[in-house]
């Protein structure tokens, strides 16, 4: 992805999604709404720039573990699209009413050892490996 054609992190043409979005919006509902009937923790490791979709993913984990150097960011305003998958609904549970509500006007980026400091992720490691290996430990 260049950024030279309105993209999304995924590469696809963001005005082509949109098009897609009640569909697509109906599936991952009841997709991630399976996630809370799993009887076992759900830990994820954030890695790399983590945006829109995958944050929202990420905030059904009981433990999210960042690795340094990656990125967190809401990025929804700026892409004239809707939150999906229950973002609304679960960063204020994970990074309380103030700071959901910053993320979603100021399109706040977060470098991994801020998310740390706010809430959006509990641990830190330096590498994936180190947190895959960190991931196997808390499960």
């Amino acid at each position: 992805c260049t950024g030279a054609e309105k993209q999304d992190g995924g590469g696809v043409n963001v005005d082509q999604r949109r098009d897609l979005a009640s569909a697509e919006n109906e599936v991952a509902a009841f997709d991630v709404a399976l996630l809370r009937e799993v009887n076992v923790p759900i830990i994820a490791v954030l890695h790399g720039y983590v945006v829109g979709g995958g944050l929202a993913l990420a905030l059904f984990a009981d433990y999210r573990i960042g690795v340094s150097g990656g990125l967190v960011q809401l990025g929804i305003l700026p892409r004239n699209i809707t939150p999906r998958l229950h973002m609304s609904q679960q960063l204020p549970h994970v990074a309380g009413a103030g700071l959901t509500m910053s993320m979603y006007l100021e399109d706040t980026l977060f470098h991994m050892s801020d998310a740390l400091h706010v809430g959006l992720v509990q641990a830190l490691e330096f590498d994936v490996e180190s947190a895959r290996t960190q991931a196997m430990n808390v499960a």
